[in-house]
């Protein structure tokens, strides 16, 4: 199993840059097209409930952006709402 912070940073690295407002929410689609066994087997480990929070606590630290909005309604289908970053 991979480690969740690895998982993330490596999404990060793949994502055009800079990043938008919607970084969080372009790390789960990348996540879902791309690297859907990953996340499952850290799923089979943890509750989703505290994986995906997880990953976007990781997304807003690693670039050392803030909160703007919450509750954002999501195309992905990991996640219902996401935070938008600014």
């Amino acid at each position: 199993m991979r480690d969740l912070r690895a998982l993330v940073e490596e999404v990060l690295s793949s994502l055009p840059r800079p990043c938008t407002e919607h970084v969080i929410h372009d790390v789960f689609l990348e996540i879902e097209r791309h690297r859907r066994e990953e996340y499952d087997d850290l799923l089979a480990l943890m509750p989703r409930r505290w994986v995906n929070p997880r990953i976007g606590k990781v997304v807003k630290e690693t670039l050392g952006m803030s909160s703007k909005r919450s509750r954002v309604p999501a195309t992905s289908k990991l996640i219902r709402t996401y935070t938008i970053l600014r």
